[in-house]
């Protein structure tokens, strides 16, 4: 089984969280932990999902065994937690756009090609007609 965790549980973070929860009836997967620095947030969803909460990404991936982690911070906030996640051998999911400078995408693409992960950018919308 895989340990899932998420960075971010606002927004678009909410609808990973609860989309990883729904993962965990199939066996594959199991929501371990979530992270936000909104404390209000991450109790909201901490409650809700009745898993575990923390403010500091760092403290949470270096304390719980994660397979895989999804990021979805505010656009600017994306590299960090995803160099820090593939030094750790954590395949990470991250939401669009990558980052918000060409270096800092390249920076994350080594990380996760040193570190031998699977960095996955989400483009939820690239199939709607609309786009």
């Amino acid at each position: 089984m895989l340990n899932l965790a998420v960075i971010g549980a606002g927004r678009y973070g909410s609808n990973i969280i609860c989309a990883f929860k729904q993962l965990e009836v199939t066996g594959v997967a199991k929501l371990v932990s979530i992270c936000d620095i909104n404390e209000k947030v991450l109790k909201s969803q901490s409650e809700k999902y009745n898993v575990k909460g923390y403010v500091d990404y760092k403290e949470m991936l270096e304390k719980e065994r994660i397979d895989a982690v999804a990021v979805a911070t505010p656009d600017p906030f994306h590299r960090e937690p995803c160099v820090f996640a593939a030094k750790r051998g954590i395949h990470i999911f991250v939401e669009k756009p990558m980052d918000i400078t060409v270096e800092g995408c390249f920076e994350m693409i080594e990380a996760a090609k040193k570190n031998n992960v699977l960095l996955q950018v989400d483009f939820h919308k690239r199939y709607d007609p609309y786009h």
